[in-house]
């Protein structure tokens, strides 16, 4: 592996990494590394993670399936601008943010007074998307 970045995303520490093995930028949970050692020098760089320095728009509303009021109070308590949030983010961090707002690929499919925040752009972000 070939580090370049730490994130912690709130729950565990993750390492992104160029792997050797995988010949591609990876995310590594730093309690899932047993040992390492020094091979030489890096065969690429952080600039050429094109995930990593690739930066979307994520755009949070409030669940559709909410009534008027709950939807403006939601707006309200996460400082929504005409209903949305938006919000600029690495490519390969967004997965790790969604988790933290408890966002997941069923937003829409969950009822409303449970999952009363979803991802309104969540087809134009699939490709970045694990779900």
């Amino acid at each position: 592996m070939s580090p370049h970045t730490l994130v912690f995303d709130g729950l565990r520490w993750h390492m992104r990494a160029l792997s050797q093995s995988h010949g591609q930028f990876r995310d590594f949970v730093l309690s899932r590394i047993v040992s390492a050692e020094t091979v030489g020098a890096a065969v690429k760089d952080r600039d050429e993670d094109r995930i990593w320095n690739t930066y979307v728009q994520a755009v949070i509303a409030p669940h559709p399936g909410l009534t008027e009021s709950q939807r403006e109070a939601i707006a309200f308590d996460y400082a929504m601008q005409n209903g949305e949030l938006k919000l600029r983010i690495r490519a390969a961090l967004l997965n790790y943010y969604l988790s933290a707002i408890r966002i997941g690929p069923d937003d829409l499919q969950r009822p409303a007074h449970v999952q009363q925040i979803i991802l309104a752009n969540r087809e134009e972000l699939k490709v970045y998307l694990r779900n």
